[in-house]
């Protein structure tokens, strides 16, 4: 039986592989390529971008008349759905959505906030959590210089996988499952350094 306030589970954003966003609402497959990278990048951007960066973003190199953008957010916040008091996860009125995401939970198990990593106090079984979401490259579908925002991003989170990795390492015994799951972690995200 569905749910009687029409709510939908907060979307949820995939990068630590194949980028994908998981949400309850339907999306014309034609459009669901240009609103999974506007999704991506507005869940992923720490402070409410200006339309210039939203832009720039996901129509790089072209300056969208304000309507395309103005569909484009209202075919998100339509895919996207609304909560249990009926609040869209993409705002109204400003470039603002609510998700989670796969890399926001891999931040959350190991406490990571940037910069240096430091792990040796992370449970062993959060860190093998954050390993079991890696499910290939970040951004692994992405084409060649497409989502230049997401770079910086995308180096981050190879170090942070590989910093877990190698926590792992040290700690599991020499070929026991948690090593394997190490090794395959890296290099699932990693392959160019396996």
């Amino acid at each position: 039986m569905g749910d009687p306030t029409g709510a939908c589970r907060l979307p949820e954003i995939r990068v630590l592989g194949p980028i994908d966003v998981l949400a309850d609402g339907p999306v014309d497959p034609s459009h669901r390529r240009r609103l999974t990278e506007l999704g991506i990048f507005l869940a992923l951007t720490p402070t409410c971008p200006t339309t210039g960066r939203v832009e720039e973003a996901v129509w790089p190199g072209r300056h969208p008349a304000p309507a395309t953008r103005h569909s484009a957010l209202s075919r998100l916040r339509g895919w996207w759905g609304v909560d249990e008091h009926g609040d869209p996860y993409v705002a109204r009125h400003e470039l603002r959505v609510r998700a989670r995401s796969d890399w926001g939970r891999m931040c959350e198990l190991t406490g990571y906030t940037g910069g240096i990593a430091t792990l040796t106090t992370v449970p062993t079984p959060r860190l093998v959590e954050a390993l079991t979401l890696v499910r290939g490259a970040p951004f692994g579908s992405v084409q060649w210089r497409a989502l230049d925002w997401s770079d910086r991003l995308r180096i981050d989170m190879e170090y942070l996988i590989d910093q877990i990795a190698t926590e792992v390492l040290d700690r599991a015994p020499t070929g026991s499952g948690l090593a394997r799951l190490a090794v395959s972690a890296r290099s699932t995200a990693m392959p160019w350094a396996s």
